[in-house]
């Protein structure tokens, strides 16, 4: 049997995720690390936000909690919020940088920025130009799909429910959504 190895990694993909994690809250978890596991959970963390959200995305986070997220793409808007710190914590700043340890975490950070945009836009038509603007760039999928989501928030363009959903109640149908998440993980639990 002659198996072959295709070793063409010059040709594939990179990925269009490249976020990028800055800030001394990284200097300060580095500084107040235990032991080599927060070492390497930091690099992780660094890592995996470089393949999440848009390229141009920067997130500094700073040790007193404090967040600015901004994106060259979109002007030199940047929003700026605070998250809880834990001083209790044997490292606090590694309980901040946990914070974008995940997609969800970058994606929530590029949300609030375009709510931030479109909230600070000064009349509807002025925010319907930027979110045509935003979308004819080119984007990665899901900050493309965070995009959307803002624009559906401020009223921008028109939410369109899901087949089986009710618009009317939204929180209804989220307790619903809810109750039917919890029943699968009952299963596991």
């Amino acid at each position: 049997m002659d198996l072959k190895v295709n070793n063409n990694y010059k040709n594939a993909r990179k990925p269009s995720f490249t976020a990028q994690l800055r800030g001394t809250a990284i200097r300060s978890a580095i500084r107040n690390a235990k032991d080599g596991f927060q070492i390497g959970e930091i690099s992780e963390i660094i890592s995996n936000v470089q393949e999440m959200g848009d390229k141009a995305t920067v997130i500094n986070c700073c040790a007193d909690g404090t967040v600015i997220v901004s994106n060259n793409k979109f002007g030199i808007s940047a929003h700026k919020y605070k998250l809880k710190k834990y001083e209790q914590s044997d490292n606090p700043a590694l309980d901040l940088l946990r914070n974008f340890s995940n997609e969800n975490g970058v994606l929530k950070a590029e949300y609030n920025l375009f709510n931030y945009i479109f909230e600070h836009s000064k009349n509807t038509a002025s925010k319907k130009a930027k979110y045509k603007f935003y979308s004819s760039l080119p984007l990665s999928g899901t900050t493309k799909g965070i995009l959307d989501a803002a624009a559906k928030k401020q009223g921008i363009i028109p939410a369109t429910p899901m087949p089986g959903i009710n618009a009317k109640n939204p929180e209804e149908e989220f307790e619903k959504f809810k109750s039917i998440i919890l029943k699968n993980f009952e299963k596991y639990i």
